[in-house]
């Protein structure tokens, strides 16, 4: 671990995400287009990848690999969003400052401590396919 406290949030996600991938997979296959676990060695710093995106169809047959970091005090404070694959609707910078959204550390105002890492993915997605513009992209 990397010197912080533990966050019990955070313990309890990673491990209803790990039992939600488990169980799709026992099902047959991920139902999901995204799988965002933890790093094992930092419970704060989640990955994801996502791919199965049909529309629009530049990104179709793509992987795009991010980073979602939640800082001490989540839920209460809203994490940062990366992503680290270009794909045409984020640019990947080498001093990024994070995406903007409204899920994001970039508009606390709007950020609802109820809302989970993996739905933060699930807004990612949605703003990604659709054409609405923000910083970053």
């Amino acid at each position: 671990m990397n010197g912080k406290k533990v966050n019990m949030r955070l313990q309890r996600e990673a491990k209803m995400a790990k039992k939600d991938i488990e169980a799709q997979i026992k099902k047959g296959g991920l139902k999901e287009n995204f799988i965002c676990l933890p790093d094992p060695s930092d419970p704060y710093k989640w990955y994801y990848v996502v791919y199965g995106i049909e529309e629009p169809k530049e990104y179709k047959g793509g992987y795009y690999l991010g980073v979602i970091s939640c800082p001490d005090t989540y839920p209460a404070k809203a994490p940062r969003i990366d992503i680290l694959t270009d794909n045409g609707r984020f640019r990947v910078k080498e001093k990024s400052e994070g995406i903007c959204l409204s899920v994001s550390h970039h508009h606390p105002e709007s950020w609802n401590p109820a809302w989970k890492v993996n739905q933060i993915v699930i807004g990612l997605i949605s703003f990604w396919i659709t054409n609405e513009d923000t910083y970053g992209a």
